[in-house]
């Protein structure tokens, strides 16, 4: 596979585009937006239009009795004076209406009062898109902070396989003096053997160690969408002055940490809640109005358009909204109340962070002076072994302890800049993370990448 030089920049940018995660909270926002974005216009009237096709057919029955019993009373007389018998007038008279069309009809309702409704939803769904947004920020830190721990720990592994194949290097040459030295009778047999058990171990160190380098690797590839092996071209750093004091950290976080923004979405979301529930107990007043386009369809009786003001009221309601008033009060409640807890918590968060960042500080800076002495052990040790006045024992533990504290030393860096985007994190200032890179005046460079061969 090939290799893929990247600074923690364009890492971060790739990781932007590539995230599962980050994608779902973007687009969660996203649709949050259009929910808002949807309810601007609830005030608004609301206009219908109606296309039906009815059928109808009435029997009308008319009293026409007062009329038709003074005809009758005439008719009557005529016949009695003739000699004529006339028929009687009916009293009531049957007419079938029948009727058939297409019923075009425009319509509106327009809500002039809902007890604070209409406002409080529109609110709530603009908390809504805000607790959405909250929730990009949190992702985007959370992310950014992986991204690091990833990143440089495939620069430690690195200076681990670098370090641990100088130290075969150096066995194996070592190894090799003291079976000379056996052949001369200048050390004894144990001595030798013991090379050769120093020389066993250090190769069974640089294979682990390359197998470390390897998941490390593939767990960078694997977060970044990468096709090829992603190269950090980003060193591990160190600032030698301390950040800025605790007080500072902690003041920004308790201001600006998304979980305290989510929180406040959510406490804004449970008022609204509690608003559009007490409006359920008060009556609402709408407009309305209608307008019947095809006349020919319309029965006697129908108007060709209606307008006018109602009132609605609840009298009784299957739900209880006084439960649910309180229901949100409770609610509200315990948002305030995790809220207060979320905010001690933050500022453990944030000085247990500072502290872990201060300590690995100071063991990178403490480690210069352990290297020194070890690399100088080393070199004594070397000579005396060469004069017959140190053992083999001696040289592998000199050359075991510079390892060691090479290996502390970048570990020591690791854990600087992983506690340094943890705190950025805990106090939502994960953005800052290149700014403190960029200002950092001890930088690790990555080791040649020749070095780890296999041996």
């Amino acid at each position: 596979m090939h290799a893929e030089p990247m600074s923690f920049d364009a890492a971060q940018l790739r990781l932007a585009d590539k995230s599962g995660t980050l994608r779902a909270a973007q687009l969660n926002r996203e649709a949050r937006e259009l929910e808002a974005e949807a309810t601007r216009s609830l005030s608004l009237p609301q206009v219908n239009a109606t296309v039906a096709y009815s059928k109808l057919e009435r029997d009308y029955e008319v009293d026409v009795a007062p009329i038709t019993g003074a005809l009758n009373q005439a008719v009557g007389a005529i016949g009695g004076a003739t000699g004529v018998k006339l028929p009687a007038l009916p009293a009531t008279l049957d007419y079938k209406y029948k009727n058939e069309g297409v019923r075009p009809i425009l319509g509106f309702n327009w809500p002039l009062f809902t007890g604070g409704k209409i406002s409080a939803t529109q609110d709530l769904v603009a908390a809504r898109t805000a607790e959405a947004g909250a929730e990009v920020r949190h992702t985007e830190e959370a992310l950014t902070t992986q991204l690091v721990k990833y990143y440089y720990g495939l620069q430690l592994a690195e200076h681990a396989v670098a370090v641990r194949s100088a130290v075969l290097d150096a066995l194996t040459q070592h190894l090799h003096q003291a079976e000379r030295f056996e052949k001369t009778g200048l050390i004894a047999r144990a001595d030798r053997l013991h090379a050769q058990v120093a020389y066993d171990e250090a190769k069974r160190n640089l294979f682990k160690a390359q197998d470390d380098r390897a998941l490390a690797q593939i767990a960078l590839n694997r977060m970044l969408a990468a096709t090829q092996d992603v190269v950090p071209s980003s060193p591990l750093f160190v600032r030698s002055a301390p950040v800025e004091p605790i007080e500072t950290w902690t003041q920004h976080g308790l201001a600006a940490h998304p979980g305290l923004a989510l929180l406040d979405a959510k406490r804004q979301q449970t008022a609204q809640l509690e608003t559009i529930a007490r409006s359920a107990l008060l009556p609402e007043v709408f407009a309305f109005g209608t307008y019947q386009l095809n006349k020919e369809v319309l029965t006697p009786v129908e108007p060709d358009w209606i307008v006018g003001v109602g009132v609605r009221f609840t009298l009784f309601d299957r739900l209880d909204r006084s439960s649910m008033i309180a229901a949100s009060q409770r609610q509200s409640a315990g948002v305030v109340a995790y809220t207060e807890q979320a905010r001690d918590d933050i500022a453990t968060l944030i000085e247990k962070r500072w502290r872990e960042l201060e300590q690995a500080r100071q063991r990178y800076l403490l480690l210069e002076s352990s290297i020194a002495l070890a690399k100088e052990n080393v070199q004594l040790r070397e000579r005396g072994f060469g004069e017959g006045l140190s053992t083999s024992l001696d040289l592998v533990d000199a050359r075991l302890s510079l390892s060691r504290a090479e290996i502390d030393r970048a570990q020591a860096a690791r854990d600087y800049v992983v506690a340094l985007a943890e705190l950025l994190e805990a106090s939502g200032q994960s953005e800052r993370f290149t700014e403190y890179a960029a200002h950092a005046d001890i930088r690790i460079e990555r080791p040649n990448p020749a070095a780890g061969r296999q041996p």
